[in-house]
């Protein structure tokens, strides 16, 4: 309610602003204009004095439309240069920061736990979506975990649900990861994984992501190694917010 009642005060002070300048423009225009007129009909017979009225009016009228065209013209390039030279602040700022300051925690992440690849394999893809749809709040994406809580793979609800109509998929009620894994098209995907330290910037995030191909997930270990246990994770979309 306050914020809309300052957007109402601002237009009403931009309009009032606009009306007065109008006024004073058009005001000292047709004042310059009438004594201008007055002037050349009373010496109407002399040439050189019209000439003189003619000669001090156009100055006039010049400096009047350029004094109006650069209130407002460089009115907006100043704000417009002022807001570009904060918004890059601010991505500088935002490429600067620690991973560890945006990214989603270990207790945050809901993963599927397997004891081993072998067991990832056996997953059945349906179960695997469905957890993600059953999440508090609806999950978009699964990372798959081993024993050692490296992570294995990430499987996103898009290339779940892709791979369970796909008809290049073996027949059957309940297609498996492993299924998954054996066509190329998929395993790509979920395999396409972004490693980095905790001590790694955002920038070093978005170059370890953009090194991989269809990767949007990047994990954070101890020495960025997929061995290692993880401790964070950065989407590509959280990774967009704070830019």
């Amino acid at each position: 309610m306050a914020r809309t009642v300052a957007k109402t005060q601002a237009e009403y002070e931009a309009n009032r602003r606009f009306a007065l300048a109008l006024i004073l423009v058009l005001a000292g225009v047709g004042g310059v204009l009438l004594i201008a007129a007055a002037v050349i009909f009373a010496s109407a017979a002399d040439a050189d004095e019209s000439q003189m009225v003619f000669s001090g009016v156009i100055p006039i009228l010049g400096t009047w439309v350029g004094t109006v065209l650069a209130f407002y013209f460089a009115r907006d390039n100043l704000k417009a240069a002022t807001d570009s030279a904060v918004a890059l602040a601010k991505s500088e700022t935002a490429a600067e920061t620690d991973v560890s300051a945006v990214m989603i925690g270990l207790a945050e992440i809901v993963a599927e736990d397997v004891q081993d690849d072998a067991a990832a394999r056996a997953l059945s893809v349906k179960a695997l979506k469905k957890k993600m749809l059953d999440a508090t709040p609806p999950r978009g994406r699964l990372p798959i975990r081993d024993a050692k809580g490296a992570v294995l793979y990430v499987l996103h609800e898009s290339t779940a649900e892709k791979f369970i109509t796909s008809p290049t998929r073996p027949p059957g009620d309940s297609p498996t990861f492993g299924e998954l894994l054996d066509l190329p098209e998929f395993r790509g995907p979920v395999e396409a994984i972004g490693l980095v330290t905790p001590k790694a910037t955002l920038a070093d995030a978005r170059a370890a992501m953009a090194a991989i191909a269809g990767c949007n997930d990047v994990f954070v270990t101890a020495n960025g190694k997929r061995e290692e246990s993880v401790v964070g994770w950065l989407t590509n979309t959280l990774l967009a917010e704070h830019t």
